[in-house]
């Protein structure tokens, strides 16, 4: 996943729970993702080009599925 994608997703993660009101460990509490990955993810500082190449897919998809989670949380508060 190259940087700036990184950044964006980090940036409308952010946005999103900020326009929900709620802080990084309510989100943890919801979405059961650690306070730190969510800071992490807000950030941009997802550790997958310091990963070996092994290790990138799992990364990868473990990244999209929160992110797939995260987004239906976020529609769910949404339709509230």
């Amino acid at each position: 996943m190259p940087i700036d994608d990184l950044t964006a997703l980090g940036q409308k993660m952010w946005e999103t729970r900020k326009n929900k009101e709620l802080t990084q460990q309510e989100l943890s509490d919801l979405s059961h993702v650690s306070v730190k990955q969510i800071a992490n993810i807000e950030k941009g500082k997802m550790l997958y080009s310091s990963c070996p190449p092994e290790m990138r897919d799992t990364l990868l998809h473990h990244t999209q599925e929160t992110v797939k989670e995260l987004t239906e949380l976020s529609e769910k508060f949404e339709m509230n």
